[in-house]
């Protein structure tokens, strides 16, 4: 709403640089313009050539079809549909899921590389994570469930411990060494009072990050539906059987229990990414990019563990709850759809009644306070009735309300209402104009308007 009419660009918005960078890119000018579908058509080409990069490494090479599909969880879960849903950053966050999954290229044949090779590896995943963590941080965890769950394939492989480590110790002084950079580079990374991004002190980290988990799990937990946890407890039960059944002709049952057991919560606690140590950690649903990362390296590796007589129930399970968030997706766009119906219905209904109330809405000097929201409409209610996630990814878009300064962006910025947003003051408006099904519309002798939502 904001940048289809001023044009700006994310460099105030946690030093989002790449995505500044990629919007001028994509718009071929300083200022942005909407120019979707095109966005969102390079975020679904990004997106893809994610999935296959994916299925590539976690297949040594090879790219197979069902693995193939079950890599489309980490564009696909519900979550992440609250990435998709923003027409400007929709390829800048693809971008932040690509360059996070760059480095792990090189896993497979990492040991096979000389020194120098491997100091090459090191410099491009240390760029590829600095572009992440500028474009969109909340894709932090990708890179992290997906080196924890290569590590894992290679542990139940066979693959040395001390090999495995050697790997693993390289990916983390990538991340720490680029996490240093963005803080050296961009030392202020608040977002202009958007979002706090204040960490923890020393003595309370452990606590902090604990409860930080707990909130994501609880978070993740209520959001899903009764069939969403029926199919998801399919995935993951066939996740642990066919790994278990593969490890254990390799490493033995107990080892490869072990290594579920070691490698699994750490998968769930990381896919939080740098968020965990945030005082004031952000629980909406793109904020959980890693999820879609650990739903997808658990559906992929089962296809890579599984016998071919357990296919069928795998895939079943799998490609069941993937058609499911899409289902999903299509539900949720076309409630949005009624949704900006519903607003434009709304804030036209209240620009009458403004105007019938004979109140000053053309020299900008009045103030305006919106006291309610119009809520979600009777489309968009029936989706946040069958599906609990929708209230995690549909926060701010109802159109008109006094939740912030985007309740009021369209009846000012689009509908011309020339007014001054009141939403941060108390306006106590003393004189009743009207009341009507939708409105209470009310002043006062200083030229305040008060309009309560119904």
């Amino acid at each position: 709403a904001g940048r289809a009419i001023n044009g700006y660009a994310w460099t105030s918005d946690f030093n989002r640089v790449s995505s500044s960078l990629l919007g001028f890119a994509m718009n071929v000018n300083l200022k942005l313009a909407d120019i979707s579908p095109l966005s969102q058509i390079v975020a679904i080409v990004i997106l893809s050539i994610s999935s296959v990069a994916f299925t590539y490494v976690f297949c040594k090479g090879r790219i197979r079809y069902l693995p193939l599909l079950a890599s489309c969880y980490i564009g696909l879960t519900p979550f992440m549909y609250g990435c998709w849903v923003f027409k400007f950053d929709a390829p800048c966050m693809a971008l932040s899921i690509l360059t996070s999954i760059i480095p792990i290229l090189f896993w497979n044949k990492l040991m096979e590389k000389s020194t120098r090779q491997k100091v090459a590896v090191l410099s491009i995943t240390i760029v590829c994570l600095l572009i992440m963590l500028t474009s969109y941080q909340a894709s932090s965890g990708v890179i992290v469930v997906l080196v924890l769950g290569l590590s894992m394939v290679d542990l139940l492989r066979g693959e040395k411990i001390e090999n495995v480590l050697k790997k693993v110790a390289l990916y983390c002084v990538a991340y720490l060494a680029s996490a240093i950079l963005f803080k050296l580079i961009f030392p202020d990374v608040n977002g202009s009072g958007y979002r706090e991004t204040e960490i923890f002190q020393l003595n309370e980290m452990l606590g902090g990050v604990f409860n930080n988990v707990l909130n994501m799990i609880s978070t993740v937990l209520s959001s899903m539906n009764v069939y969403w946890c029926l199919l998801a407890c399919v995935v993951i039960v066939c996740f642990v059987i066919s790994a278990i059944s593969y490890g254990s002709k390799r490493i033995g049952v107990l080892r490869s229990l072990g290594v579920l057991l070691a490698v699994l919560p750490l998968m769930t606690i990381f896919s939080y990414g740098v968020y965990i140590v945030l005082r004031n950690a952000p629980i909406t649903g793109r904020s959980f990019v890693g999820v879609g990362a650990l739903f997808a390296v658990l559906a992929m590796t089962t296809f890579v563990f599984a016998k071919k007589q357990a296919y069928v129930v795998a895939a079943g399970g799998s490609l069941l709850l993937l058609y499911s968030f899409i289902v999903y997706g299509l539900a949720f766009g076309n409630g949005l759809a009624d949704q900006k119906e519903y607003a434009d219905f709304r804030i036209q209904q209240l620009i009458n009644e403004l105007v019938a109330s004979d109140v000053d809405i053309d020299s900008g000097s009045s103030k305006l306070k919106l006291r309610g929201d119009i809520g979600p409409s009777p489309v968009m209610r029936h989706v946040i009735d069958l599906y609990p996630i929708t209230n995690s990814i549909f926060d701010l878009q109802s159109g008109l309300n006094d939740k912030s300064y985007w309740g009021y962006r369209q009846l000012i910025d689009f509908y011309g209402v020339h007014v001054e947003a009141a939403e941060n003051e108390e306006v106590v408006c003393d004189e009743v104009l009207s009341s009507s099904r939708y409105y209470n519309i009310s002043r006062n002798s200083s030229g305040g308007i008060c309009v309560d939502i119904k």
